[in-house]
């Protein structure tokens, strides 16, 4: 099993099961990784869900079951299959704050989210060039907390988010 993760919605998928009596599979959601709640009953011809019942910042947990022509039911897939659902980033430029600063700053909280001046109290983060290692980086002035999610070649191929500060 794995998710992918979209702006207000989770897409889950699995490899489909290979009994010749599969009837179907069904998707269960939980909050918190420990009492799961039935989302879906869907065909077994199916190999993903997309949960659009989900709010952007809050993690939720997926399990899968599969069933057969008889009422037989496997038991939750052992993998533990989470994600937090994040507002998109697409099209947003953000410039290096030293060039064009009215244009290097992001607010995650706002629907418009940026670009706004790296200075606004507004700011999460804003964007600049960092010429003594010569990388592109995020900074932040304002207690954003930020965690490494390891190296990606694209911003988009980071698909989970913390729910809650690792540092308290």
């Amino acid at each position: 099993m794995l998710s992918v993760t979209g702006n207000g919605r989770i897409t889950v998928k699995w490899f489909p099961n290979g009994e010749r009596d599969l009837a179907g599979y069904k998707v269960w959601r939980s909050p918190d990784d420990s009492e799961y709640n039935l989302l879906a009953d869907l065909s077994a011809d199916a190999f993903r869900y997309v949960d659009k019942d989900v709010k952007n910042g809050r993690t939720y947990f997926y399990a899968v079951s599969a069933y057969d022509y008889g009422g037989n039911e496997s038991q939750l897939s052992p993998e533990q299959v989470y994600d937090t659902p994040r507002p998109s980033g697409n099209s947003v430029t953000l410039d290096d704050f030293a060039l064009v600063p009215g244009r290097s700053g992001f607010d995650f909280s706002s629907p418009d989210r940026g670009p706004i001046p790296w200075d606004s109290r507004a700011a999460d983060v804003y964007f600049g060039w960092d010429t003594i290692v010569n990388v592109a980086c995020l900074y932040s002035d304002n207690l954003t907390e930020m965690q490494d999610m390891g190296y990606h070649d694209k911003f988009s191929e980071v698909d989970v988010s913390p729910q809650a500060s690792l540092l308290n």
